[in-house]
């Protein structure tokens, strides 16, 4: 189906298309959010199939005077005609557009409200609707990417779609269905460029800001270390990531627990899932497992200098007064419930001690009898952080 154009025509995209001679210089200017990323890859794409060469590519953000302040720089690389995408600068910079077409050709591709004062200019194409500046890419181009855009179905962008919510205000992202190379920028473009897209298509995204930050900077870090190319492998990784983090801190927020406790709970896994790359098997297990948490338990901060068994004796008094095997029994349920308490066997010495060295946590260790020969345990927590002990009710309850 045929693009129903507001103002301009296929045709007269491609006659200025074919005006480019041997030794014009061709530039590209674009906004820096979804639709204007598209379009920029989609005429990129147009023109290298014609054999002609980009000299200039840059994005940008929309307003005043943005055409007047961009002109310098077509100016200084010598661009002979350049094409704007996505930012209507007919309405937003309307003196800077004029004359700019007075010194050098000029063609705008966009979607946004038309000035009337450019109904009878050449070189325009206008369609008004959401995605229409990818849209009329995509047709220009006869359905790249292996799909044709029409009316009522444009050629997807190639980015996260909007995509219902998970509980308590927390976004799924989509995948790409391929990859995408961004120009050669530093890490502050990168990120700057992601934030942008991000915030806009799921509004209040950012709201959870050590995830997101976290997310954020490593897809601009892999789009450093690649050149400009995201690909769509890592990207979608990285999406997994979040939506698997996102899964559990919706839960977290349902749990009957301490609010700051919440929040350590969320920090710990946002740094362990999304900045640190581990993979949570079975987010199920998990929501379980943080589940098992009890309402009433005592919320915890460890300092420096604590020990594990002395913080668990002030909610429980007799837990020094327990055999050592009823006081793994406490360790290991406090270990079970708490996601941020690691176990671990010891190698113990000769004479059945383990030397330990602190790095950042605080540890207790539990050596039992078993079959005749002393068996270690190791119980320990990052300094900083929060721990819930569960009720001296609830421990006696467990050591029946």
């Amino acid at each position: 189906m045929e693009l129903n154009y507001i103002k301009g025509s296929r045709e007269e995209f491609f006659n200025f298309v074919d005006s480019i001679g041997l030794y014009g210089k061709v530039g590209i200017v674009s906004h820096i959010d979804l639709d204007g990323l598209a379009s920029a890859v989609f005429l990129e794409e147009i023109l290298k199939e014609k054999g002609i060469k980009i000299d200039y590519i840059d994005f940008t953000d929309i307003r005043k005077d943005m055409v007047k302040e961009i002109s310098v720089k077509l100016k200084e690389k010598g661009i002979t005609k350049v094409f704007f995408c996505d930012l209507g600068i007919d309405s937003i910079d309307f003196e800077g557009f004029k004359e700019l077409r007075e010194e050098m050709d000029v063609f705008l591709i966009d979607h946004h409200p038309m000035n009337e004062e450019v109904k009878n200019w050449n070189n325009i194409i206008k369609r008004i609707a959401i995605f229409n500046t990818i849209a009329t890419g995509a047709m220009l181009m006869g359905g790249a990417y292996g799909a044709t855009a029409n009316e009522t179905n444009p050629v997807p962008p190639p980015a996260p779609g909007i995509h219902q919510t998970v509980n308590q205000g927390y976004h799924t992202l989509k995948h790409l269905d391929h990859g995408f190379k961004f120009p050669k920028k530093d890490f502050d473009w990168y990120k700057k460029l992601l934030d942008t897209n991000f915030r806009k298509l799921y509004p209040g995204i950012e709201n959870d800001k050590l995830a997101y930050d976290f997310m954020v900077d490593r897809l601009a870090n892999n789009a450093v270390e690649y050149g400009g190319s995201l690909k769509k492998g890592t990207f979608n990784m990285k999406i997994d990531a979040y939506n698997n983090y996102a899964t559990l801190a919706s839960h977290i927020d349902s749990l009957n627990i301490e609010g700051e406790f919440k929040t350590t709970l969320k920090e710990y896994y946002a740094t362990r899932i999304i900045k640190k790359g581990d993979t949570v098997d079975d987010t199920g297990k998990e929501k379980e497992r943080l589940s098992m948490i009890p309402s009433d338990s005592v919320i915890v901060s460890v300092y420096e200098g604590d020990k594990l068994g002395d913080i668990v004796t002030k909610v429980y008094p007799n837990y020094r007064n327990i055999k050592p095997m009823q006081q793994k029994k406490v360790l290991d349920y406090i270990t079970e419930i708490n996601p941020l308490v690691r176990a671990g066997s010891l190698v113990l010495n000769d004479s059945g001690i383990a030397n330990l060295v602190g790095d950042g946590h605080v540890s207790t260790q539990i050596v039992i009898n078993k079959e005749n020969k002393k068996v270690g345990y190791r119980y320990f927590i990052d300094v900083g952080t929060k721990i819930a002990i569960p009720t001296q009710t609830e421990l006696k309850k467990l050591l029946k």
